[in-house]
């Protein structure tokens, strides 16, 4: 993508849907994905670990049934 352009609908996980803007581009200082792909796999790792989290915290709330008092 050129910087401006935006891209096609792109699917992705429960049924979301996606569309990016590219709104400029900035060179890797001379960073290689090499370098650093560890560290990209491991912050992936762990955005698909929460995302998870989150929406099974969010089930059991929904299913949970919850009884104020004595």
């Amino acid at each position: 993508m050129k910087p401006g352009e935006i891209s096609k609908v792109i699917p992705g996980p429960n049924g979301n849907f996606y569309i990016f803007r590219l709104s400029r581009f900035l060179p890797a200082d001379g960073v290689k994905l090499e370098d650093v792909k560890s560290q990209v796999r491991e912050a992936a790792r762990e955005a698909k670990i929460q995302e998870a989290a989150s929406e099974k915290l969010d089930e059991l709330m929904r299913r949970a049934v919850i009884k104020r008092g004595i």
